[in-house]
């Protein structure tokens, strides 16, 4: 909680709560409290590149929105705030090839909310079950999968890290349906979960 976050007077301001910003915090901490109240706040590191660039902000509120839905625990989890934090540096540092960040970045995140796809990919097995988690001959009857098509693009990118992602090509077809079925995927595992609000902008964004 901030007193005054938008009057002039405020030592810290509503503008540095932007997604994803990373911030140093000064708190004022009572253990029977819900709410804490903030003393000081400030962006540190600061953004060079995702405040500026529509793309990387549309994503930048996709996944401040995924995040906010999916973690759950009140305790501190550090490989998960590392690895969030670490993510978000790369993203802002990356020049180019990071319209598949957020894919990655899903992927990735999976492994820390313990449901990591399985990637057992061959010819025959080309189809991505999404309840089950892993690759299967044929068309589940649940409805809830990946087709054929998009088989051996999916298991490249179980493959790749934030720092090789350049090796993955898909074209805005492919990367919609895939973060279709990942959106799909993570409310297979993780029920309630809500709708993704954002999602339709970032596909509006990358037409």
């Amino acid at each position: 909680m901030i007193k005054g976050a938008y009057t002039k007077k405020s030592q810290v301001k509503a503008g540095l709560f932007q997604p994803l910003n990373l911030l140093q915090l000064e708190v004022y901490h009572k253990p029977n409290n819900e709410l804490q109240k903030i003393k000081e706040a400030a962006i540190d590191p600061m953004f060079t590149s995702i405040p500026f660039h529509p793309s990387k902000t549309a994503i930048s509120i996709f996944l401040a929105e995924v995040l906010y839905r999916t973690i759950r625990e009140e305790a501190a989890n550090e490989d998960l705030f590392n690895f969030v934090f670490h993510a978000v540096q790369v993203f802002d540092l990356m020049q180019t090839g990071f319209a598949d960040f957020h894919l990655v970045f899903l992927i990735q995140f999976s492994k820390l909310l313990g449901f990591y796809p399985t990637n057992n990919f061959q010819p025959e097995y080309p189809v991505f079950d999404l309840l089950a988690g892993k690759f299967t001959t044929t068309e589940p009857l649940h409805g809830h999968f990946l087709e054929s098509r998009l088989g051996a693009q999916f298991s490249q990118l179980l493959e790749v890290s934030f720092e090789n992602i350049h090796d993955v090509q898909l074209t805005n077809d492919e990367r919609r349906e895939i973060l279709t079925g990942l959106v799909d995927y993570y409310s297979c595992h993780l029920e309630p979960m809500g709708k993704i609000k954002s999602l339709q902008v970032l596909f509006e964004v990358f037409k």
